[in-house]
């Protein structure tokens, strides 16, 4: 059997290349979508004495769970905390779109809502998003872990829309989640 120099040389460079490829890093878990099971909008009339506010509700949950370290301390935070009673509230004749609301206090973390415009590029009772944000944090023992999951959903009234939508005699008008599609799944990213 015969070797040249120039398969020698190849033979030990693939050789090297091989002893010196990046090992493999552990995948990273997919994170499961929110979870929102309530949604409602309401605009009022405008007549004199009656409600004011344009209010928007709604509860999400996040499936996930959350694994952190902080020297020799592994903790986990548990799937299935809740943003519950996420409420935003303006005068009719206020600039909505932007805007951050805080949900009830949750364990763990906070969560916020912020209402967002449609995609018409306006905000609608009938046509807008939410990005539901979930910053999570173990306590106050550990400073050194957080992180912030955020997801995004459009709300938009229709045969193929998310809401249901109807304006009453009176002029006040409103949406809400449509039953069949509850809870509505909303593709998150986490950003920290």
């Amino acid at each position: 059997m015969r070797f040249t120099i120039s398969s020698l040389v190849a033979a030990a460079l693939a050789l090297t290349h091989l002893a010196t490829a990046t090992p493999l890093s552990p995948r990273q878990e997919a994170l499961k979508p929110f979870e929102v099971t309530a949604t409602t909008y309401s605009a009022p009339n405008g007549r004199p004495g009656s409600y004011p506010w344009i209010t928007i509700r709604a509860n999400v949950t996040d499936p996930n769970s959350y694994t952190f370290t902080s020297g020799d301390t592994v903790g986990t935070v548990p799937a299935g905390i809740s943003g519950l009673n996420c409420l935003a509230q303006w005068y009719p004749n206020e600039y909505a779109e932007g805007r951050s609301y805080p949900c009830d206090q949750a364990e763990k973390g906070h969560w916020v809502m912020q209402t967002l415009a449609g995609d018409e590029g306006s905000f609608f009772g009938s046509n807008f998003r939410l990005r539901f944000i979930h910053v999570v944090e173990p306590g106050q023992l550990i400073q050194e872990f957080r992180a912030r999951v955020e997801g995004e959903a459009l709300f938009k009234a229709g045969i193929d829309g998310t809401t249901s939508y109807s304006c009453a005699g009176s002029g006040s008008c409103g949406a809400s989640l449509r039953n069949e599609l509850k809870p509505l799944l909303v593709p998150v990213t986490r950003t920290v």
